[in-house]
């Protein structure tokens, strides 16, 4: 497999630490966009089974682990709030949003359900965290993981400390462990600029992610700390490799991380099987041009 290696580049080390994870293995994902989007490429070419976020794309790592603590317990009425025609949940993403609380609930408890049963059929399961920023309802006084477009004079932003983040994530690969006790466990730090308004913060938000990512690690087993953040930002570092936002890594620089970790996390297998569906998708395109 090649990737579209920079010139100027320093190399971030990194090497698996368990078995690889082989072809049409079974696994799970949870947290930011970056895991979504990882983790569904390799879904959408048939290399892995499973399932990501249970309540949809979430960033914080307090969302994500009351996400997985919650999927013993059915939502209810009481989990929905009412708002500008929509019926919404502080917990999930906009995706479970609907016109009534009952296609609301029935979209929650079905993903709730689908995602417990494939957890436990999980060899591994990817965490992915974005930022340490939260945003609270002053209302309710609870941490949301969306805020669907409420006015935002309704809440107050927030920095998790340390020892909040570390114990959000142990709590969240507590629960992993507890449905799939052999599951090899990866954590990485999305590269994604989660507050481009101000990089300073992005800078303090990402920092605290990754000391606790590790600080957390350190209490399991079968577990790694992949550097997407890192790859990004000390091997690629350059904006040439972002969208035209600024913000999110653009096709070349997510091609890097993912081959990287196609290639340490996975068999060679499971690479190749990338490999014959990236060519078999660029012949169907070839294919349908000329038609």
């Amino acid at each position: 497999m090649t990737s579209p290696i920079p010139f100027d580049h320093s190399v971030i080390p990194f090497e698996s630490p368990f078995a690889p994870i082989g072809l049409k293995d079974n696994g799970t994902a949870a947290g930011s966009c970056f895991a979504d989007r990882i983790f569904g490429e390799l879904q959408r070419a048939k290399v892995i089974r499973g399932m990501r976020n249970p309540n949809g794309i979430a960033y914080n790592p307090f969302s994500i682990q009351e996400a997985l603590r919650h999927l013993e317990c059915p939502y209810s009425h009481t989990d929905l709030f009412e708002y500008d025609g929509m019926y919404h949940s502080w917990s999930h993403h906009g995706y479970f949003s609907d016109a009534t609380p009952e296609g609301a609930l029935d979209k929650m408890e079905t993903f709730r359900k689908d995602y417990r049963k494939a957890l436990r059929k999980s060899s591994f399961f990817m965490l992915t965290l974005s930022s340490a920023y939260v945003y609270i309802h002053t209302k309710s006084n609870r941490i949301t993981a969306n805020c669907h477009r409420v006015p935002a004079a309704e809440f107050q932003r927030e920095l998790l400390s340390h020892d909040t983040c570390r114990a959000a994530i142990v709590s969240a690969l507590k629960c992993v462990r507890e449905y799939a006790p052999d599951c090899k466990l990866i954590v990485t730090v999305s590269p994604i600029l989660h507050d481009p308004g101000d990089l300073r913060k992005n800078s303090i938000s990402k920092g605290r992610l990754i000391s606790a990512a590790h600080d957390a690690l350190e209490g399991f087993d079968n577990a790694c700390y992949f550097p997407a953040y890192e790859i990004m930002n000390f091997e690629l570092r350059s904006y040439r490799y972002y969208t035209e936002d600024l913000i999110h890594p653009n096709e070349t620089a997510t091609k890097i991380i993912f081959d990287r970790f196609l290639q340490s996390c996975f068999t060679p297998e499971a690479a190749d099987a990338y490999d014959a569906f990236l060519k078999q998708e660029k012949a169907n395109a070839h294919i349908e041009r000329k038609g």
